[in-house]
């Protein structure tokens, strides 16, 4: 179960937590893709295309930061991988969501609305 503000209040990454079935990667869009992307330039100074994050969109600038957030840390499952990936399954929205409650209860400036809102 997802505990940080930003992560816990969505179903579709909650099921990304659960599910290898509900993994995100490019080409997804919506209110989740926001929401990692929110974690992205809260934690790593991410540096998203503006479009990308109008839009909502899982594109080729947030795929490039998922996989700087997971090379940074060896977010990789050693049975199936020798290297990280761009996708957010299972271990990296753990980890994002980990690092982002850490964020949030110490950083006023990592507060977020439910709705993911960037800002």
């Amino acid at each position: 179960m997802l505990v940080s503000r930003l992560m816990s209040g969505c179903v579709e990454l909650q099921k990304c937590a659960t599910q290898d079935s509900a993994h995100v990667l490019e080409g997804a869009s919506g209110d989740h893709v926001a929401r990692i992307q929110r974690a992205l330039v809260v934690i790593d100074v991410a540096d998203i295309d503006e479009a990308e994050i109008r839009a909502r969109r899982f594109g080729p600038t947030t795929s490039r930061e998922v996989l700087k957030y997971k090379t940074r840390r060896n977010i990789v499952n050693p049975s199936y991988q020798t290297r990280p990936d761009a996708i957010v399954g299972k271990m990296t929205i753990a980890s994002l969501d980990r690092e982002m409650a850490a964020r949030e209860a110490t950083s006023p400036m990592a507060n977020v609305t439910r709705t993911g809102a960037l800002y």
